[in-house]
């Protein structure tokens, strides 16, 4: 099963936020394997000045997310008397985001009573393919007891200024080499910042 790395390079961080990165980092990779449904083994993170990694042994290769069921209005609520969808099975087909006509009716299993359902099948994309997102929960979860002010003059809690847009274009879209995945490469920004984010498997 590969092994997952992420490092977030910095410049000179304070004692203190080296500190808070220590007890944030692994908590915030293993929430964000969990979200994502990656069993993995037990994190364990790194943080010197200039650099926070935080590792991840045995991670599944695909999501384990299993098919499940939405249920919405009772059926009474979701049609008129004509048949008609109401305005109850719409909003809830909306808010699941399918079309009306993909609503399925049948018992509740506990109270026999008739409702809509939704059908959502187990997610299962690879894990080469979540690697930004997982990068990408922890660098924007982690904060610091000490604040600083950005260029917008709004104060933010933390320790480093924002990443470039340019590398939250890299974040969202990520550029793979071989087994590195480079997600938000970023030299601009003065003073401290967040240098560069990578996450890799192997």
């Amino acid at each position: 099963m590969p092994d997952v790395l992420i490092e977030i390079g910095c410049e000179e961080l304070p004692s203190s936020a080296c500190r808070e990165a220590i007890a944030q980092a692994p908590r915030l990779l293993a929430d964000a394997l969990e979200a994502l449904h990656l069993p993995a083994g037990e994190v364990v993170a790194w943080v010197a000045p200039r650099r926070i990694a935080v590792f991840a042994p045995d991670v599944a290769d695909r999501q384990s997310g299993e098919a499940k069921a939405v249920r919405g209005p009772a059926i009474q609520a979701a049609y008129g008397d004509d048949g008609a969808p109401t305005k109850a099975a719409e909003g809830f087909a909306r808010g699941q985001g399918v079309d009306v006509a993909e609503l399925a009716t049948r018992p509740d299993p506990e109270s026999g009573r008739d409702f809509v359902w939704v059908d959502k099948a187990g997610e299962d994309a690879p894990l080469v393919d979540l690697m930004s997102e997982l990068a990408r929960r922890v660098l924007e979860g982690l904060r610091f007891g000490k604040t600083m002010r950005w260029c917008d003059g709004s104060p933010r809690r933390r320790a480093t200024p924002r990443v470039c847009s340019r590398s939250r274009a890299f974040l969202r879209q990520g550029r793979a080499r071989g087994t590195v995945f480079w997600v938000a490469p970023s030299m601009s920004h003065r003073p401290p910042h967040i240098a560069m984010t990578c996450a890799r498997y192997r």
